[in-house]
């Protein structure tokens, strides 16, 4: 998921190689967030967009995950 401009200072990173280098500033274009939740999420929206041919799935995994 791409974040727009005005988002993308809230994710801002400073970085510097040394303590004595200066720090440069990124600011990912992309969405940061950790593997568990992305994989979580992942696994719920598989379930939901099975859920016909698999009725226990979202069930299963909304009381069993995350």
């Amino acid at each position: 998921m791409n974040q727009s401009n005005e988002d993308r200072k809230l994710q801002r990173i400073l970085w510097r190689r040394g303590a004595e280098e200066p720090f440069r500033t990124y600011e990912p274009s992309t969405v940061t967030a950790s593997a568990p939740y992305l994989a979580t999420n992942c696994l719920q929206q598989l379930a939901e967009d099975q859920s016909k041919d698999f009725s226990l799935a979202p069930e299963t995994l909304t009381n069993n995950c995350g």
